[in-house]
């Protein structure tokens, strides 16, 4: 006879597959009762929490894992460029040394603890409702990743390298003025232009970084796709799998020096109230680092007063910007409007 363990992994073989395997079932009883299936139980439920956040959250994945052994947080210094001498024949070889910023321009992570509570009732052990529990576990895994997604972006913010920023009052103010028209062709109406989305495109090769994706609200995206100038490109409107556009050279006829990702993802900022919305423009690459204290972990314990196995589910991370944010551009507070191209000037010589 077959024991738990055997039977447990049976029955994710076939959920895995499709097939029914309800005659052969373990009951859920028995899954929470046994020690022997508690490791592998586990382990299903972190995988089904992580799996579940998969297809939706992009930007957290841009972020390299760092492991933190000790302590709560940990530094990144701003180091400076240094540069390479021509050495004439029997001449001593310059020295050069980095200047180090730790407090000013370093970065410093502290990790904090994320987690929620997710409540079964005995009730729904005794039924061995499996698919009740699975869909409450998604739910979980979809809202600790979520929250994740929503801090990288608010670190996005905090550091980045802002290009354009209407709202921005100050002496330079001109300077982050956006070339968008309104329907009348004349008048500034503080969306981008073809000219400015090339130029915030451009803005990491400045900085000594590549452009590698583009990331804005889904909501964003047919403001450009309704522009007459993708007309002329071979791109196609509304993107490809997996909520992503990509614009070789050669559909822009050789505007930009490099294939760009447009990525769609809801957890852009975007607020419909004033009808503004950002872009980022990041090299995935150079964004920075997740410190990771302790990896998504769950414990149990049972409330007999009122029939509830209470499920705990924290990780204990932080997402740090590299850098000084300098392969992070942005496009702020842009209006949420469609953009119009300068009338051509037709001038009329009478001979």
């Amino acid at each position: 006879m077959k024991g738990l363990v055997e039977q447990y992994m049976e029955q994710l073989e076939a959920e895995r597959r499709g097939e029914s395997a309800r005659g052969n079932r373990i009951t859920l009883k028995e899954a929470l009762s046994s020690p022997d299936l508690s490791v592998f139980l586990h382990k299903t439920i972190i995988d089904v929490m992580k799996d579940s956040a998969e297809p939706l959250y992009v930007v957290s994945n841009f972020f390299k894992p760092v492991r933190l052994t000790e302590g709560r947080s940990i530094v990144f210094p701003a180091m400076s460029d240094i540069v390479a001498h021509e050495v004439g024949e029997g001449m001593n070889y310059p020295q050069e040394t980095p200047e180090v910023e730790i407090f000013e321009g370093g970065a410093e992570v502290s990790v904090k603890k994320v987690g929620l509570i997710v409540r079964v009732t005995d009730e729904m052990i005794s039924d061995s409702q499996w698919d009740v529990v699975g869909i409450m576990l998604q739910k979980a895994g979809r809202a600790m990743a979520r929250y994740k997604e929503e801090w990288c972006f608010r670190e996005f913010l905090r550091h980045g390298h802002v290009v354009f920023d209407p709202d921005y009052v100050g002496e330079d103010q001109d300077n982050f003025k956006t070339h968008g028209l309104g329907p009348d062709r004349q008048t500034p109406n503080n969306t981008l232009s073809v000219q400015d989305f090339i130029d915030l495109m451009i803005g990491n090769l400045a900085n000594g970084f590549q452009t590698t994706d583009i990331l804005m609200h889904p909501l964003v995206w047919p403001i450009f796709a309704k522009n007459p100038l993708l007309d002329k490109m071979t791109v196609a409107a509304f993107g490809g799998p997996g909520n992503q556009v990509t614009i070789t050279p050669d559909q822009v006829q050789g505007k930009l020096p490099m294939a760009v990702n447009i990525i769609l993802t809801p957890f852009c900022p975007l607020n419909l109230v004033d009808e503004k919305f950002d872009i980022f423009v990041v090299d995935r690459n150079e964004v920075g680092v997740m410190v990771v204290k302790e990896d998504m972990s769950i414990e149990q314990w049972d409330n007999p007063e009122r029939d509830i196995r209470a499920l705990k589910v924290k990780e204990r991370y932080a997402p740090g910007i590299l850098n000084n944010g300098r392969a992070i551009t942005i496009a702020k507070n842009i209006a949420y409007a469609q953009t119009y191209p300068e009338p051509e000037v037709v001038k009329t010589i009478n001979g």
